[in-house]
């Protein structure tokens, strides 16, 4: 849905989406929160590390601030105070949205060679 959404946008717009969540994730990229990311799955690789900040950027913007404050403050999250694993997996590694941006890019340009030179 997301990739709709953004493939309906301009060329700048995508680029802007990409930028603001990239530094979205990029200050997300610490110890304490890959600690966390680590409890909520049970186990975090790299690869699924990338995916925990893309997810913690979908909570908006109060989860996200809160677990940038304390990664703790997760454990109110309520899909995370759900007996549920499956929610709380499905909502903190969110791989598709990792490539949101580009998919969109190439949906609207006709092709994504260019998304990271753009």
């Amino acid at each position: 849905m997301l990739t709709e959404v953004l493939a309906a946008r301009s060329r700048d717009d995508i680029l802007a989406y990409k930028r603001c969540f990239t530094e979205l994730s990029d200050a997300a990229y610490r110890w304490d929160a890959w600690a966390a990311a680590y409890l909520i799955g049970g186990g975090c690789s790299d690869d699924s590390f990338i995916d925990f900040r893309a997810g913690l950027t979908l909570q908006g913007r109060d989860w996200y601030e809160r677990a940038l404050v304390n990664p703790d403050n997760l454990a109110e999250h309520p899909a995370l105070a759900s007996p549920d694993d499956a929610e709380a997996e499905v909502l903190f590694f969110c791989e598709e949205i990792n490539c949101a941006a580009r998919r969109a890019f190439a949906r609207s340009v006709g092709t994504s060679e260019d998304f990271y030179d753009a």
